[in-house]
């Protein structure tokens, strides 16, 4: 997310290269303004996956590609990156 008050989604499909699932859009979930802080979660269950900021849907959808992984919230402005990983459940 930007501190503009948009968001997007890629996933990474191989030798460094990606797949844009939802490019730069704009939502009113997402605080805005310099150090505005936002909530995000994410919620897998099955090939559903939902992106929420502050409680708030921002996208969702189905991709039965991977069993398990991991996934990476970036922050550009002060690089920085935060890796959640993501296993399917027993």
């Amino acid at each position: 997310i930007t501190q503009g008050g948009s968001f997007s989604v890629f996933k990474m499909t191989g030798g460094g290269n990606s797949e844009v699932i939802q490019g730069w859009t704009t939502s009113g979930a997402i605080n805005t303004g310099l150090g505005a802080y936002n909530v995000v979660t994410i919620v897998g269950v099955g090939s559903n996956i939902q992106f929420y900021c502050n409680s708030q849907l921002l996208t969702s959808f189905n991709d039965a590609s991977y069993a398990s992984g991991f996934c990476t919230i970036t922050d550009r402005a002060v690089q920085r990156s935060t890796m959640i990983i993501i296993r399917s459940r027993v």
